[in-house]
């Protein structure tokens, strides 16, 4: 009965960690005078981040957390720390989009600022999905029962992701595009 549903929450970790590492590797190579469109990606990329996953996905996960924390005791300290870094994520993002925004108007220092908050992101997001699927999930699958997997699975949104191409959501097509390309679409320089 859950398990659907789990899966669901894997597949979404999948096209995150997509995001995260076209990411990670634009931010690497970020200079004072990229190309506009360069610019466009990131913040595609990080309007991504913040919306989908903070609307839909954590919301998700909040749900499995707080009835984990619930059963299991021994659960608190990392549900806790995986809520936390939901709110730290959406702070970074905003940062994130905020630095963008001041490269793009030629500040000189928002390259380097975009740098060290990217990367922090990127590796302290790309750890989090780890840390859910190795702890936090097969925790709840041991501990909850059917029937707050039930309740869990009709208080959650069925909002689509913008990347599950068989719905006809129109937004983020620029980095939809951006990740089905050839590889060779996605060198910087």
């Amino acid at each position: 009965m859950y398990r659907p549903f789990i899966q669901n929450l894997h597949d979404a970790h999948r096209r995150m960690e997509c995001v995260l590492t076209l990411l990670r590797l634009q931010i690497d190579s970020l200079r004072p005078q990229n190309d506009p469109a360069v610019y466009t990606f990131l913040s595609n990329a990080i309007n991504y981040m913040h919306n989908f996953p903070r609307l839909n996905h954590h919301a998700c996960e909040e749900l499995i957390l707080s009835r984990l924390i619930a059963h299991e005791r021994g659960s608190r300290e990392l549900c806790a720390g995986l809520t936390q870094q939901h709110q730290t994520f959406q702070e970074q993002e905003s940062q994130l989009l905020l630095q963008i925004r001041r490269a793009q108007a030629g500040e000189s220092d928002a390259v380097t600022n975009i740098r060290k908050i990217g990367t922090t992101y990127c590796e302290m997001h790309a750890d989090h999905i780890r840390r859910e699927e190795r702890d936090a999930l097969p925790m709840a699958v041991d501990t909850l029962r059917v029937e707050e997997w039930q309740t869990i699975i009709g208080q959650s949104r069925l909002v689509r992701d913008p990347f599950d191409r068989t719905d006809r959501m129109k937004g983020f097509e620029a980095l939809y595009e951006y990740l089905v390309a050839s590889p060779e679409a996605h060198s910087v320089n």
